[in-house]
C-alpha cells in the first residue's frame, strides 16, 4: 500500500476509489523559507514568491504577489508618478517604503501558512484536538484568519473606487 492509500485507508469507499484516478508517480515537494526583512538591492525589488515564498495552506501565494503590486502602485502614485509627470529619482524612497510596508504582513502570512500546514498533518491526540476545535466553530467564525482578508491593516494595499479615471485618459 502506498503512502497516499495509507493516508486515506479509513475514508469512504468513493474517496478510496477516486484515488485510483490520481497520478502518483511524481512527488511534488513543497518549499518555503523563513521570512526576510529586505527585498531590495538598489532598484531591484523582489516581489511575490521571490520575496516571500509560502506554503499553500492559506492559498495566498498569488494573492500576496497581487498585494505587492498594488502596494508598489500605492507608494509610487504621487511620488514617482505625479500630475507633473514621472520622477525617477523618487523610486529609491518608494521602493524602501514598499519594502517597509509589506515585509511584516507577508512574514505573518508565511508563518501562518506553515502553522496551518502543520495542523493539517498531525496525528493522534493532536489530530483529535484539531478536529474538535474545527467542529466547534460556527460557519461564519473567521476569528483565526479574519486579519488576512480584511481591507485595512499594516501592509494591506489601499482600497480604491472601481473607477480609476484611467479610462478617461486612454483613447477608445
Amino acid at each position: 500500500m502506498d503512502e497516499l492509500e495509507a493516508a486515506y485507508k479509513d475514508c469512504v469507499p468513493a474517496v478510496q476509489e477516486a484515488l485510483k484516478n490520481l497520478a502518483t508517480g511524481i512527488r511534488w515537494p513543497m518549499y518555503d523559507r523563513d521570512p526576510i526583512e529586505n527585498w531590495v538591492a538598489g532598484r531591484m525589488v523582489l516581489m511575490g514568491d521571490a520575496a516571500h515564498p509560502m506554503l499553500q495552506y492559506l492559498a495566498q501565494g498569488a494573492c500576496q504577489a497581487l498585494e505587492d503590486a498594488a502596494a508598489l502602485q500605492d507608494v509610487s502614485n504621487g511620488t514617482v508618478f505625479t500630475a507633473d509627470g514621472v520622477h525617477p529619482e523618487a523610486w529609491d524612497a518608494a521602493i524602501k517604503e514598499f519594502n517597509t510596508n509589506r515585509a511584516g504582513r507577508t512574514a505573518r502570512v508565511q508563518r501562518t501558512a506553515r502553522v496551518w500546514g502543520e495542523s493539517w498533518h498531525v496525528s493522534g491526540l493532536a489530530r483529535t484536538l484539531r478536529n474538535l476545535l474545527f467542529k466547534s466553530r460556527k460557519d461564519n467564525d473567521f476569528q483565526y484568519n479574519d486579519w488576512l482578508y480584511g481591507q485595512d491593516g499594516d501592509g494591506v494595499p489601499a482600497v480604491r473606487a472601481a473607477h480609476s479615471g484611467l479610462a478617461d485618459k486612454v483613447p477608445a
